[in-house]
């Protein structure tokens, strides 16, 4: 399976035929809840910038990121000169974008959930298009990648 991905990674990048889905089977699927306080100080820092890197250099993380962008994911070589890859993987997780939409449904009356949930889509719009199927580091763990559909439905 990962041959035949890799031969139609290189012949086409836009191999991956995306069927339409119906927006009312989306709308009746039933999601975890989410449970619990989110604080406005946490929010805040969200919203300047913040995500969870395991205590790893951001720009540690970025760079490594950058350098493996185009690469077919089962072609990345990790290694001592690497960042551990678990630290690469956790902003990917998108977990500070859960963090928003649970601030979000805790706080539905407040004037700042309206930007708050505007700045999650935005946020993981820009991950899907920086990241493509395939394409780099977070689609070399079929974990991880299952980490992420609930929210791909709940923004």
């Amino acid at each position: 399976m990962t041959l035949r991905l890799k031969s139609k990674f290189f012949k086409n990048k836009n191999y991956i035929n995306i069927p339409d889905i119906n927006p009312e089977d989306v709308i009746n699927l039933k999601m975890p809840e989410l449970c619990g306080k989110v604080s406005i100080e946490i929010v805040e820092k969200i919203l300047s910038d913040f995500i969870f890197t395991l205590n790893t250099d951001k720009k540690e993380l970025a760079d490594f990121e950058a350098k493996n962008r185009n690469v077919f994911f089962a072609d990345i070589k990790t290694g001592p000169d690497a960042p551990d890859i678990r630290a690469v993987w956790e902003p990917a997780r998108l977990q500070h974008i859960t963090l928003l939409i649970a601030f979000a449904i805790q706080s539905q009356n407040s004037s700042s959930t309206e930007s708050i949930l505007k700045f999650a889509k935005d946020d993981v719009l820009q991950w899907i298009k920086t990241n493509p199927f395939s394409a780099g580091t977070h689609y070399m763990s079929v974990m991880e990648c299952g980490l992420r559909i609930p929210l791909f439905f709940s923004v």
